[in-house]
This record gives C-alpha cells, sequence and structure tokens, in this order.
C-alpha cells in the first residue's frame, strides 16, 4: 500500500523540497564558478597516437617473433606471422666528388599492424 504523502512526493513538479510552491531554490547554471569540461571537447594531440601506434607496432613484431617458437606451425599462424618486406631499393644520391648508393627496407607482419590499429582504437577510448 502506497501512502499519500510519497504519492504527493512522487507527483510534485519540479522537485520541490516543501510542501508550499516555490520553497525549491533555484541556482544558476553553476553555483560555485567551475564548470567540468565535457568528454566529447577534450582532444588528444596527434603525438599520443602516433606513440600508441608504433608502440603497438613493436609489441605486435615482439609477438610475431615469439608466436612460432611457442604455438605449433598452422596456416593461421603463418599468415598473422607472415612478413612483408616494404621499403626502397637502389637509391643513387650523386654529389660533386661522393657518389651514395643505398637501399631502406622495413620488414612488417600482419600483427604488427593489426596490434598498432588496437592500440590506437583503446588510447582513443581513455
Amino acid at each position: 500500500m502506497v501512502k499519500v504523502s510519497t504519492l504527493k512526493y512522487l507527483l510534485r513538479r519540479g522537485g520541490g523540497i516543501g510542501r508550499r510552491r516555490g520553497l525549491k531554490i533555484l541556482w544558476g547554471k553553476s553555483p560555485c564558478g567551475f564548470e567540468s569540461r565535457p568528454r566529447h571537447l577534450f582532444h588528444k594531440p596527434l603525438v599520443f597516437y602516433i606513440f600508441l601506434f608504433i608502440l603497438g607496432f613493436i609489441a605486435g613484431e615482439m609477438l610475431s617473433a615469439l608466436l612460432p617458437m611457442v604455438l605449433p606451425r598452422s596456416g593461421a599462424l603463418d599468415v598473422i606471422t607472415y612478413k612483408v618486406s616494404v621499403g626502397l631499393e637502389n637509391i643513387r644520391l650523386d654529389l660533386l666528388f661522393l657518389v651514395l648508393g643505398f637501399t631502406i627496407k622495413f620488414k612488417i607482419s600482419l600483427l604488427g599492424i593489426i596490434t598498432s590499429l588496437i592500440f590506437v582504437v583503446i588510447g582513443r577510448m581513455l
């Protein structure tokens, strides 16, 4: 059974604190002078995401080197740890009295790319 006073409290408009109208204290938007910043207005700097991408890439490359030692050989393991060579070959730089030739190559695994993207997504949710 619901008491009448409880029902009146639940039905009272404006959430007043007393039985009479107008006893509710009306404050401004922020009585203490401090407004907390909404979360959606806070933007993390680009350097933060670059750092997370590099950190995730390093962690993924370490995993791709360690997983074949721990797990039995399988097709899925071969796909995840497969390394793709990316880079530039036979770069030639002619200076007045010096000729330089060099090659820049990186080996990237699928696991390194996946973990770096996971790190960035988790950093976005923080």
